[in-house]
């Protein structure tokens, strides 16, 4: 199937600095904390990685393409997806994090549509585990009622 020239974004308000943000995408004991079952190494551009999702069967070999640390990660997903994260500093010292998502296959509206939810689950999750210290285990959850589904 051809790719969708789309491109997704969500974004969210996090209370924490930029380096725990980007710590907590790219080393493996911290997506672990919220939103992956295991991922076989930190990020580094041009080394491909396993990450296995909370999804029983979900996985992907993700390859960083550009790490900038505390401001941008970058990397494309073995099904062809190209994953851009942005984070920056609101007015109030907050961060503001901007997931922008690309290279769709199949029925775009349905891909688009399961996307953005996803990684907005993901955010949501991370704002309330830097802010509080613990996952509120909202990916988890969501895992286990795909799991459930026919």
């Amino acid at each position: 199937m051809a790719h969708v020239s789309v491109t997704v974004t969500c974004a969210q308000l996090i209370k924490s600095t930029r380096a725990e943000i980007y710590q907590s995408f790219v080393e493996p004991s911290r997506l672990t904390g919220f939103w992956l079952e295991h991922a076989s190494a930190p990020l580094s551009v041009g080394t491909s990685v396993e990450w296995r999702f909370m999804v029983p069967g979900a996985r992907v070999f993700t390859t960083a393409t550009a790490l900038d640390p505390d401001k941008r990660i970058e990397f494309d997903w073995s099904n062809g997806m190209h994953v851009a994260i942005a984070i920056d500093t609101s007015a109030d010292d907050d961060c503001v994090v901007e997931i922008a998502v690309s290279g769709f296959e199949g029925d775009p509206v349905d891909a688009v549509a399961q996307t953005i939810e996803g990684f907005t689950i993901v955010l949501c999750d991370l704002k309330v585990l830097l802010e509080t210290g613990r996952s509120p285990r909202l990916v988890a959850d969501k895992a286990r009622f795909f799991a459930r589904r026919p």
